[in-house]
């Protein structure tokens, strides 16, 4: 885990990222929202902003959360999709 985020998460705290978490996936919900409704290109910067900006976030909680079963979750859930995709 990079160390800047650690330090942001504990600056903030759990709660108050919470809130941010939501308002930064909102801002991605919108432009993804623009980019079907627009030609892709158009919106393609703004959408690499705010998907940076939803990772750092999802780092943090994944951080402030403690929970090592995070990675072991989506690690399951990424096979079993897999599976889906090879079984058609």
């Amino acid at each position: 885990m990079n160390e800047d985020i650690k330090k942001i998460a504990n600056f903030y705290g759990l709660h108050k990222q919470f809130r941010q978490t939501v308002e930064e996936m909102a801002e991605l919900t919108q432009v993804i929202c623009k980019a079907e409704r627009y030609d892709l290109d158009t919106v393609r910067d703004h959408l690499v902003e705010e998907v940076a900006d939803v990772s750092i976030m999802i780092d943090q909680l994944e951080y402030l959360l403690g929970d090592n079963m995070i990675a072991k979750i989506r690690d399951e859930k990424i096979k079993r999709q897999l599976e889906r995709i090879k079984n058609g």
